[in-house]
């Protein structure tokens, strides 16, 4: 699984973990700390970026309705153990600790990037030699008929494939979902209100993160969500 997808089961895991008690809470808190230490282990620079970015962009929007000292405590927690796990990682598991070094502080534009940006750089130059595919795309899976690797970019792999409608569509669908379960969190009680801002958090650091991945299999188990 991607790390956009332990985010997101580390966001909705917190938000579960606040509203328990006794031993379901300490449930709930090891299942976050699992989810931190897998997204650790992806080396993701975009999930860090999408947790980062995202967290204060739905921060800001559910303002009315967050607690900054869970946010703090919270925040806090996740970050003390992500210090912790990393070392121990790094002792453990072989090569880890040089993977997880060259991945996240990669100094150049495209090492850091992992080569993303020659692959972005040749798709919007395809697009730019049949420039009717700048507003149409070229059709629904025709990215793997032209490159090798995969795009790392959900909305440039919508417009190569589905164009302007296919990336205005997916910007629409994730606002009504963030949009909807802002309102209803002002109206929400209790342990519905946390998940329905567990889920607006969630969704706007998923739409940070697929800026620099493309998500296939846990797309389902999102909207699920």
């Amino acid at each position: 699984p991607s790390a956009d997808f332990f985010m997101v089961v580390v966001i909705s895991s917190s938000a579960a973990a606040v509203s328990s008690r006794g031993m379901p809470k300490l449930a709930w808190i090891f299942a976050g700390m699992a989810s931190v230490t897998m997204l650790v282990l992806t080396g993701s620079r975009g999930g860090f970026i999408g947790l980062l970015v995202g967290g204060i962009w739905g921060g800001f929007l559910c303002r009315r309705f967050l607690s900054m000292r869970i946010i703090g405590l919270t925040a806090a927690g996740l970050v003390a153990f992500a210090v912790i796990v990393v070392p121990i990682l790094s002792l453990a598991g072989a090569g880890f600790g040089s993977t997880f070094i060259e991945r996240v502080a990669g100094l150049s534009l495209s090492e850091g990037g992992s080569g993303r940006t020659d692959i972005w750089a040749a798709a919007i130059g395809r697009m730019m030699a049949s420039s009717y595919a700048l507003i149409t795309g070229f059709g629904w899976r025709t990215w793997s008929t032209w490159f090798y690797l995969a795009a790392h970019n959900h909305y440039l792999w919508l417009w190569f494939e589905l164009g302007v409608v296919g990336v205005i569509c997916f910007l629409v669908i994730i606002w009504n979902c963030v949009s909807k379960c802002r309102m209803a969190a002002l109206v929400g009680e209790g342990s519905d209100r946390q998940f329905l801002t567990a889920c607006v958090l969630g969704l706007l650091m998923l739409s940070i993160a697929v800026f620099f991945t493309l998500m296939t299999r846990p797309w389902p188990y999102i909207w699920a969500f």
